[in-house]
């Protein structure tokens, strides 16, 4: 590719202007939509397309605050600007994007495929995840477990830093999310390494702030990396396995299998505006468990917006700056475009310095977007955790008995907090003969919410009544 770049919106004025002077146009423009002089980019865009003197200039927004920002500021649809992209960018992305503006949106019809899960690269790897965040924290600890590890949760700085000084063994590595309530990630870091003893244990950050200055502020802040977020899970293990001397860096990774999704699947979603292919791609291509982090989200929506009115109406603007944070990130690593611009949107302006003359619009299109979201995906949720299940069982894999021994086997991994609880119990709600139903549900919930201990009471009272 030719590439040319401006350095602000009077400039690109200029180049688009000389390339049309000598009867060429750019294919395809990147320009972040927060920069002075978008108005007169808008316009001049507009002039072009009724006109139509000239084949409009195809403009990908690139913009942190995403398509909710710049529908506050006036952009109507029918202005060339039809393409949107949400900081932070991948290169996949950008290459994505070209090529829908190339063959005018029919690359999304290209066949889809994710990568086949990772397996078993973190094995033995003794692990603090401190994240606030509970379906964060769940995510986490569910994908690490997956590949080996041993994950230890904290909620807060304080009781991450106070986890690491009592932890026997000490753990391998720390990852570190860097806003939290109590106390943040730096601050954790800062009283981690003023320990004696702690000089050298791997704390990699976990953040959705990817600028150069971000990711030098986590080193300076005594940490040994950066990863972003929504973070891709082979990113992840790599600077895990890189950290802490299992991996050299620049070290070969094995080439990663392709695992066809349903086409209708994909396409379902694509129309709900949710990007579900890039989303199970950052974890790993386990699709089971993005659907069960899309089920526990949808159910905890709700209540995250009614904590958001209740901190609007006290005026509570840090509170309510932070719950967006979270939305953000949350919908970032979900694929939820559109929800993860509103939510980039609200938080913008509950951080801006009027946040009560913002608050109201920004609310109110951040319901509406959660609204579409939660329509959109409830019903991908049943297919999504069946692609985890075993092929079609047998006879004997159908019977009460069978199922008896399954729960025998789960209990023992529960026990154990090994996540391969999570497919044997995929399997029992696929084929439930001889369960009490109620039982189950009280599995289900338990399971859902990576309760091991509750999950293994639930087991011992199934195991109960299938032997009465």
């Amino acid at each position: 590719w030719q590439v040319d770049v401006a350095g602000d919106v009077a400039q690109a004025i200029a180049m688009t202007g000389q390339r049309e002077a000598a009867g060429e146009v750019y294919d395809v423009v990147f320009i972040d939509g927060q920069l002075q002089g978008m108005d007169e980019w808008r316009s001049l865009q507009r002039q072009r397309l009724v006109s139509g003197v000239l084949k409009p200039v195809v403009v990908t927004m690139v913009t942190a605050a995403g398509r909710e920002a710049l529908s506050h500021r006036g952009l109507t649809a029918e202005a060339a600007l039809s393409h949107f992209l949400v900081k932070p960018v991948t290169a996949s992305m950008l290459f994505d994007a070209v090529v829908d503006a190339w063959l005018g949106g029919s690359a999304k019809q290209r066949t889809r495929a994710v990568p086949e899960p990772l397996t078993g690269c973190l094995k033995g790897m003794r692990l603090l995840v401190i994240e606030d965040n509970a379906n964060n924290r769940q995510v986490a600890q569910e994908l690490l477990m997956a590949e080996g590890a041993e994950v230890v949760l904290a909620e807060n700085g304080e009781e991450g830093a106070q986890a690491v000084f009592d932890a026997q063994p000490p753990f391998d590595a720390v990852l570190m999310d860097l806003q939290m309530p109590v106390m943040d990630g730096f601050t954790a870091t800062a009283r981690i390494r003023e320990k004696g003893g702690f000089e050298t244990l791997p704390i990699i950050a976990m953040t959705a702030n990817a600028m150069a200055s971000d990711r030098q502020a986590c080193i300076d802040g005594g940490m040994n990396s950066h990863v972003g977020k929504p973070f891709e899970l082979a990113d992840l293990v790599s600077a895990l396995l890189r950290h802490t001397g299992r991996v050299q860096p620049g070290a070969a990774t094995a080439p990663v299998a392709e695992l066809p999704l349903p086409e209708g699947l994909l396409e379902e979603a694509e129309r709900g505006g949710i990007d579900m292919e890039a989303a199970i791609r950052r974890l790993g291509g386990n699709a089971p468990v993005y659907g069960r982090m899309l089920r526990s989200f949808l159910k905890d929506l709700p209540g995250m917006l009614t904590n958001l009115d209740s901190h609007v109406a006290e005026a509570a603007w840090a509170d309510a700056a932070m719950m967006t944070h979270t939305l953000k990130g949350l919908t970032g690593m979900l694929g939820a475009s559109d929800l993860c611009a509103s939510a980039a949107t609200a938080n913008w302006a509950f951080e801006s310095v009027a946040p009560a003359e913002l608050s109201t619009d920004v609310v109110r299109a951040l319901k509406a977007a959660a609204d579409n979201f939660a329509r959109a995906a409830g019903p991908l949720v049943p297919a999504l955790v069946e692609l985890g299940n075993a092929p079609a069982p047998d006879q004997e894999a159908a019977s009460a008995g069978f199922n008896m021994r399954r729960l025998r086997e789960m209990l023992v991994l529960l026990q154990a907090s090994d996540m391969r609880a999570l497919d044997l119990f995929e399997q029992l709600r696929a084929n439930p003969d001889g369960l009490e139903a109620s039982g189950l549900e009280a599995l289900e919930a338990a399971m859902g919410a990576l309760d091991f201990e509750e999950a293994a009471a639930a087991c011992r009272q199934l195991l109960v009544e299938g032997a009465a």
